[in-house]
């Protein structure tokens, strides 16, 4: 099949937020060039479709979210915004169905010895939802590639964040975010006050100084709308509350 031109498509923007990841040999296919490639000419085709299929955590997520709404395409653009940044497609999922998602569809059982399978879910309650970054700050085995736990750091870049650009350079951005910090004392995870930081400009080229813009594994993914910015930030202070209602020695 011929590559499309589609820059409003959710399959890029999907593969926009699944690039980081996969160079770097965590989640999916080898595939990081190809994905690179689809973004970079903002194009799409069902090749594209097949490399997301196969993301084991990823793709399960975005089937369940839009059978949940009875929506026919997974790669749609309010499924793909709801898994990674947050919409009320969420809103209306029950807390059984996404037990059953996680325990049936990621099989979450076999994959996690039974002392981590009853610590990650002794506290399974709302707002606990299909949101990745619930499955980052709540699943503490990684699911993908790897099967080693996740540490501080590895939340902190594995999370969709958000960052303010404020000063744009010849080959990247000076932006302030705020890092995920630890209470040694209480294990409580929060954010902390904003500091600078340097990244390339990833799939962001067009980037303002003021621009809110999206990162994975600190690569930035794409440019926030206020909405958006509104419900990630609202989808991760909901799902740290989560964790910090367990007891876990990050």
């Amino acid at each position: 099949m011929l590559k499309q031109i589609n820059k409003e498509s959710g399959l890029l923007r999907c593969a926009k937020y699944a690039f980081a990841p996969n160079q770097l040999g965590y989640c999916g296919p080898n595939k990081h060039r190809d994905l690179f490639e689809y973004c970079q000419t903002q194009t799409t085709d069902a090749g594209l479709n097949n490399i997301l299929t196969d993301f084991q955590t990823l793709y399960p997520y975005l089937s369940f979210i839009a059978k949940e709404n009875q929506l026919q395409n997974p790669f749609s653009q309010a499924v793909v915004d709801a898994y990674w940044l947050g919409n009320n497609l969420l809103d209306g999922i029950t807390l059984s169905d996404f037990y059953q998602h996680l325990t049936d569809n990621l099989q979450l059982k076999k994959k996690l010895s039974k002392k981590l399978f009853n610590l990650v879910f002794a506290n399974f309650k709302k707002p606990a939802t299909p949101h990745h970054n619930f499955h980052v700050f709540n699943i503490w085995q990684r699911t993908g590639n790897l099967t080693t736990l996740h540490t501080k750091e590895t939340m902190d870049k594995c999370r969709i964040s958000w960052a303010k650009v404020k000063r744009i350079l010849p080959t990247g951005y000076e932006i302030n975010y705020q890092p995920l910090t630890v209470n040694r004392l209480t294990s409580q995870l929060n954010l902390a006050a904003p500091v600078k930081k340097i990244v390339v400009k990833g799939f962001v080229d067009q980037a303002k100084i003021g621009d809110w813009i999206s990162l994975h594994w600190e690569w930035p993914c794409e440019i926030l709308t206020d909405y958006q910015i509104f419900n990630l930030k609202q989808y991760t202070k909901k799902m740290l509350e989560l964790t910090n209602n367990k007891i876990f020695n990050f």
